[in-house]
């Protein structure tokens, strides 16, 4: 499902508009928390939404730079780990959000709520890709006959 991409290929691929969208969404959840105020019931998905921002952030960097590629550190299993904590966290932080029902905390709750469903949705690409054999490349010389 995921194939290793760098560059404008990795934007245009599966995984990497995950992340465009994740990064949208979590602009959308800390406009509409900010919009709400300091509240007790917005701080957990704020602070998730910011976590969030910075996580994604980095990882979508250094996969559209191809850092990680020529790394043996397993760096879709972290990728993985972190998008399930980030899910958990703004899932728990729209919970929160929605428990006060008025009009912007049920905005920010529900843009949560759809946030967190992305980040489901790229850690179960991620744990495709982490459990997936990387390709072994073998480079031999061409049986060239002596002369």
């Amino acid at each position: 499902m995921s194939a290793q991409k760098h560059g404008v290929e990795y934007l245009k691929s599966y995984p990497g508009l995950l992340k465009i969208t994740e990064q949208v969404l979590n602009l959308a959840i800390l406009i509409s928390g900010c919009a709400t105020g300091f509240c007790f019931q917005t701080v957990i998905i704020l602070v998730g939404c910011v976590y969030a921002l910075i996580t994604t952030a980095f990882f979508l960097i250094v996969n559209y730079r191809c850092i990680f590629r020529k790394s043996s550190f397993p760096w879709e299993w972290i990728e993985c780990s972190n998008c399930t904590a980030v899910a958990l966290i703004l899932a728990l932080g729209a919970s929160v959000a929605l428990s006060e029902m008025t009009r912007m905390f049920v905005v920010t709750g529900i843009i949560g709520y759809i946030t967190a469903m992305v980040y489901v949705l790229e850690t179960i690409d991620r744990f495709k890709l982490a459990v997936t054999p990387r390709a072994r490349y073998v480079w031999t010389t061409p049986n060239v006959p002596n002369v």
